[in-house]
C-alpha cells in the first residue's frame, strides 16, 4: 500500500524546469499546455508563445491571451504549406459553375445551367436544388434563407422547403454581382449603377451611379455602411450607401476591374483585373499607386479570397487563395504579393471561376461544371518542404 501512494505521488516542476520543457514544443501544443493551470498559463504566456511562433514560420504574436487563435493559426499553417492536399472532385452542374459561398460545412453554388444547388462539404452530395430562370451570376445564404443573382432579378428562399420568399427586380438591367448586409441587400448592374434593396420589403433605396460599365463586384469594408465596388470602368469605388456619396476612388489599372475582396479589420485591398493582374490598394490612400502588384496569369483573375478567422490582425497567417482562367490556384502572401504555393488538378486546367479558402480545406468551381474540394491532412507532409521567409 505505501508503495502504491509513492507511486501516486506527485512531482512539482520548479518554473525553470518547465521553461526548458515547454522551449521544445510547437505553439499549437503550447496553447494546449496554458489550459493546464495558472503556473503553466503565466509560463506559456509570458513569452514562450511569442519565442515559439517567431521559430515556427514566422508568425506574427502580439496578445498573449490568445493562445487558442495562435494554436489554430499554426496548425493552419503547417497543414496548407507543408501538407499534399487529397482533392476530390464532382460534376456539380451541367454549366459553369460561375459562384459559391461556403459557411461551416455547408456550400452553395452557382450555374450557368439555371440552377442553384447546396452542397454538404463532408460528403459532397447535393442537399438541395433551386432553378431561376436565367444563369447565376452571385450566391449567398445564411441560416434560413438563400439569395441569389440571376438574370434581372434577386431570389430569395427558404431554405429547406424551396418556399420563394421575395424577387426583388424590376429594373430592367442585369445583375453581375451581389452582396448581403442584413437588412439590406446590394447589386451591381450591367449599366454600372450600385442598388441597395430592402430585402425584406423589396423597395429599392438607394441607386449609386458613378460607374460607368457593369458592376462586376461588390463588398462591405469593416462597418456596414461603407460598400466598395470594382467596374469595368478601371476603377474601384468606396460609398456611402446612407448618403450615396462615393467617398474614395482607385485605379488599379487600364483594364477593367473583375474581382476585388477586403479582410475584415484589414486596410488592404486586393483586386484582380481582366488581364491577370493583382494590385493590392491601402484602403485609406485613395488614387492609382498599389503597394504592390503582380501578374498572376494570361487571362482575368475570376476569384479572390481572403479568409477571416480573428478580430484582428494579433496572430494571422496573410495567405490570399486566387482563382484565374489558367486553371491554377495561387496561395499568395497579402504584403507582398509573392506566391507561396500553386495548385493544379492533375488532366485539368479548366478555368477557375470562384474559390474560398478555410481552415485546413479550399474549395474551387470550375468551367467545366466541376467542384473540386482540397483537403490538407497533417498525414501526407511533403517532404523537404521549407517554407521561405521571404515571402
Amino acid at each position: 500500500m505505501a508503495m502504491a501512494e509513492e507511486k501516486r505521488r506527485e512531482v512539482l516542476l520548479d518554473d525553470d524546469t518547465l521553461i526548458a520543457i515547454f522551449r521544445l514544443l510547437l505553439p499549437r501544443s503550447l496553447a494546449r499546455c496554458a489550459a493546464v493551470c495558472s503556473q503553466w498559463h503565466r509560463l506559456v504566456t509570458s513569452q514562450l508563445m511569442k519565442d515559439a511562433c517567431s521559430r515556427h514560420g514566422g508568425l506574427l504574436y502580439s496578445d498573449p491571451s490568445r493562445c487558442k487563435e495562435i494554436m489554430i493559426r499554426t496548425e493552419q499553417f503547417d497543414r496548407l504549406f507543408t501538407c499534399n492536399p487529397s482533392v476530390l472532385s464532382s460534376q456539380a452542374h451541367s454549366g459553369r459553375v460561375n459562384c459559391c459561398h461556403w459557411s461551416m460545412d455547408t456550400l452553395a453554388t452557382g450555374s450557368s445551367d439555371n440552377t442553384v444547388s447546396v452542397w454538404s462539404m463532408d460528403s459532397m452530395q447535393c442537399m438541395e436544388e433551386y432553378r431561376v430562370p436565367d444563369s447565376v451570376a452571385a450566391v449567398k445564404f445564411d441560416g434560413s434563407r438563400i439569395f441569389a443573382a440571376a438574370g434581372k432579378d434577386v431570389h430569395i428562399w427558404k431554405r429547406g422547403n424551396r418556399e420563394t420568399l421575395r424577387v426583388l427586380g424590376g429594373h430592367n438591367q442585369r445583375l453581375h454581382s451581389m452582396h448581403c448586409i442584413d437588412p439590406e441587400l446590394a447589386v451591381g448592374c450591367a449599366d454600372g449603377t450600385v442598388r441597395i434593396f430592402d430585402m425584406y420589403t423589396g423597395r429599392c433605396s438607394m441607386l449609386l451611379r458613378h460607374h460607368t460599365e457593369k458592376v462586376t463586384c461588390i463588398r462591405s469594408l469593416n462597418k456596414p455602411s461603407v460598400l466598395v465596388s470594382g467596374s469595368y470602368d478601371c476603377s474601384v469605388r468606396l460609398w456611402d450607401p446612407l448618403s450615396g456619396e462615393n467617398v474614395r476612388n482607385y485605379f488599379p489599372a487600364s483594364s477593367g476591374i473583375s474581382c476585388l475582396h477586403v479582410g475584415k479589420d484589414r486596410i488592404e485591398l486586393i483586386v484582380g483585373t481582366v488581364l491577370g493582374d493583382i494590385d493590392c490598394f491601402d484602403i485609406r490612400v485613395g488614387g492609382r499607386r498599389p503597394l504592390w502588384s503582380r501578374r498572376s496569369s494570361n487571362g482575368p483573375i475570376n476569384s479572390i479570397h481572403w479568409p477571416t478567422y480573428t478580430l484582428d490582425n494579433s496572430c494571422m497567417i496573410k495567405a490570399i487563395l486566387i482563382g484565374g482562367n489558367d486553371g491554377k490556384l495561387h496561395l499568395i502572401n497579402s504584403d507582398t504579393g509573392r506566391t507561396f504555393r500553386t495548385f493544379t488538378r492533375d488532366g485539368h486546367s479548366s478555368p477557375v471561376l470562384s474559390a474560398r479558402l478555410g481552415h485546413t480545406r479550399f474549395v474551387s468551381c470550375h468551367a467545366d461544371g466541376t467542384v473540386t474540394r482540397w483537403i490538407f491532412d497533417q498525414g501526407r507532409t511533403r517532404v523537404g518542404f521549407a517554407i521561405c521567409q521571404a515571402c
